[in-house]
């Protein structure tokens, strides 16, 4: 019988918590024995009708919004006396630009060093056509500004269709620098000259995902202990580093001793690190072939790659749906002139408006998690799927794999999902109205530091429930694609398998999220770079591109998606496998047999494991001893106890 690594090792849990998660009704189903439950039932079937009558209100918020809505209210700008330019269908309506009267001063247009004031900035006036220069009159919307309409000596052309901006390079960036935040209307002007470039760099990000995959099939275990080694002297060298550059500063200096703390924080990190290493090593060995069998399933079952794809599309078309209906729900309403920017107009809201903007935005968190869900369900019952297809118990239940699970998905378990996913929703919800609330209050203590320090614990409470509830959904998931169960049923088995197996989960999941930070780096760093020297070496953008670092953020944050779409296969069947073992081990106690289904990647680990448990045993093993006692018996000593024999006289 196997007996690899069962000691759940030291946890938090007191001795109550771990018989409670030993008790037979919350330990694994014996429905299990041979595998995954191939015969399915539907789950939660309320909450599916709940979640397709909450989805079709969605259309519902939309529509409310393409209604009586008008995006173009929010960008329509306002004179100095508050007049909406364009807005009504009255005379104002011909008048749909802005201009800035006092920037074409003469006194202003012969220093490139000038600075806009606040004034200049708010004198506006709307104007029918941009003015053409050479002196000419304004045709404009008279105001108490300018209660004549102002000429201008310098030409202008329309900004987005909206505003009148001059055609002197100074004075134009000088103004999209006050009204764009500094250079941020440059860096979206590098957007669109790079844009091919970001379709290259999402090619070559995808080709280095692939890559780092089939490096992981082949060098999984050396890349884990080579991330032990690097991880240890970062630590070792980083507290080097802050201990001995202490001496470039000062006596008294504050930095000085904030270096000699960081590099004796770093060298304790060091030491808790190789304590954690020596007396965890079974469990980083049992991870490590958990990821070398993740390898494997993802070599064997190819078709598994659709399944982030698939849903990073739909996502992203949902999201860009979602987007484009808030801003027609958000434009529901009165416009009025924004007391910090006068480009942008501030909403006035109904409360009719106000419960649809809260629906809609509560639906963004529901339906994002339901398809985030779904991809996770699918990957985790072909994952389950392949390893029970081993062992000679075994049927061929691989031969279908991850369409079989669609089939599950679509016919049995939509209600499970979405109930998962409604859990998250309203954790998401529960974030969202703690950081307005935190935000309000942090205004009005001003500099309270006991408040602050409240503010920072509950903060850091809601983030951790936050991800509580994400890992106890996401593994509930991997138990409804084995068990069949509902959610709720499928939380709790999954809750008492943590608790009786929490060092596996930790080690497991850490080790996984070191393998997901160097793919990660690797694929993000080496699409940075490409990146940067295809837009400098690049004749046609080197000279148009204001400055590389913006689309390099950019090609970044595109390659860090693509990575996390290609890695997530990677990190949660790697959790579907952890559930899998654990389900095999604990049936193959119960019946006093040997793990029928594990994978040839997997059984190495055991056998090894079982190899060093049977010397051990060896070692343990009593050697008896004999003596004679007074009454002349011969009394044999064991560990075990004495036994008694009468001695020949």
């Amino acid at each position: 019988m196997c007996k690899s690594d069962p000691s759940p090792g030291p946890s938090k849990y007191t001795q109550k918590d771990l018989q409670t998660a030993n008790d037979s009704k919350n330990q694994t189903p014996e429905a299990l024995q041979n595998g995954i439950v191939m015969e399915r039932r539907c789950t939660d079937v309320f909450m599916c009708l709940v979640y397709v009558i909450f989805f079709c209100g969605m259309f519902a918020t939309a529509a409310y919004g393409y209604a009586k809505g008008d995006p173009r209210k929010l960008i329509m700008p306002f004179d100095s006396d508050g007049n909406n330019c364009g807005s009504g269908n009255g005379t104002l309506a011909d008048y749909k630009f802005l201009f800035w009267p006092d920037l074409v001063d003469s006194a202003y247009t012969t220093s490139q060093n000038f600075t806009i004031s606040s004034d200049m900035l708010g004198n506006t006036v709307c104007v029918r056509t941009c003015p053409d220069g050479n002196y000419s009159q304004s045709d404009c919307y008279a105001n108490s500004e300018y209660p004549t309409c102002p000429r201008s000596a310098i030409n202008h052309k329309r900004y987005l269709s909206r505003f009148c901006l001059p055609e002197s390079d100074y004075l134009k960036e000088a103004l999209l620098k006050e009204i764009t935040d500094g250079d941020l209307g440059k860096y979206f002007g590098d957007l669109g000259t790079t844009w091919w470039v970001f379709i290259v760099l999402g090619v070559i990000s995808s080709v280095l995902g692939f890559m780092y995959l089939f490096l992981l099939r082949w060098a999984a275990k050396p890349l884990i202990y080579i991330s032990f080694v690097v991880i240890f002297i970062l630590l070792v060298g980083g507290g080097f580093y802050c201990f001995f550059s202490y001496t470039r500063y000062e006596l008294g200096d504050h930095t000085r001793d904030v270096m000699m703390g960081m590099g004796v924080l770093l060298w304790i990190l060091a030491a808790l690190f190789l304590i954690v290493l020596c007396c965890c090593w079974s469990r980083i060995q049992l991870g490590a072939a958990i990821v070398e069998a993740s390898s494997d399933f993802v070599a064997s079952t190819p078709s598994v790659f659709f399944v982030p794809l698939v849903f990073f599309v739909i996502i992203a078309g949902w999201v860009v749906f979602w987007i484009i209906s808030a801003i027609w729900v958000y434009s529901v309403g009165e416009a009025t002139k924004s007391s910090t920017n006068p480009i942008l107009a501030d909403m006035q809201w109904s409360n009719t408006t106000r419960y649809v903007w809260i629906y809609h935005l509560f639906g963004l968190f529901w339906i994002s998690a339901f398809i985030i869900g779904c991809a996770q369900f699918l990957i985790a019952g072909a994952t389950c799927l392949w390893y029970f297809s081993h062992g000679a118990a075994s049927d061929d239940k691989n031969r279908k794999g991850l369409w079989l699970t669609v089939q599950w998905l679509l016919r049995y378990h939509v209600g499970s999902i979405a109930f998962g996913a409604l859990i998250i929703a309203i954790m998401q919800m529960i974030k969202v109205v703690f950081e307005y609330l935190r935000r309000k209050y942090e205004k009005m203590v001003g500099n309270n530091a006991v408040l602050k320090c409240l503010i920072c614990c509950l903060a850091c409470c809601v983030r951790c429930l936050d991800q509580c509830v994400k890992h106890i959904t996401k593994n509930a998931y991997i138990q409804i694609a084995l068990t069949s169960n509902n959610f709720c049923q499928s939380a709790w088995l999954t809750f008492w398998l943590i608790v009786r197996n929490c060092a596996r989960f930790s080690m497991v999941a850490g080790i996984g999220s070191i393998m997901m930070f160097v793919g990660k780096l690797f694929i993000c760093s080496l699409s940075g770079w490409i990146g940067y020297l295809i837009i400098m070496n690049s004749a046609i953008l080197k000279d148009q591109v204001y400055s590389p670092v913006f689309p390099v953020v950019i090609v970044v944050v595109i390659a860090y998606l693509l990575s996390s779409v290609f890695l997530s296969v990677f990190s949660f069947s790697s959790t579907a496998i952890l559930h899998c073992f654990i389900l095999d081990s604990e049936l193959a106690s119960k019946g006093g047999k040997v793990n029928f289904h594990t994978p040839k990647s997997l059984q190495t680990f055991i056998d090894r494991n079982d190899q060093l448990n049977a010397r051990n045993a060896a070692k343990e093993k009593p050697v008896p001893s004999a003596h004679v006692n007074q009454d002349g018996a011969i009394v044999i000593d064991m560990q075990g106890g004495n036994k008694k024999a009468n001695a020949m006289q």
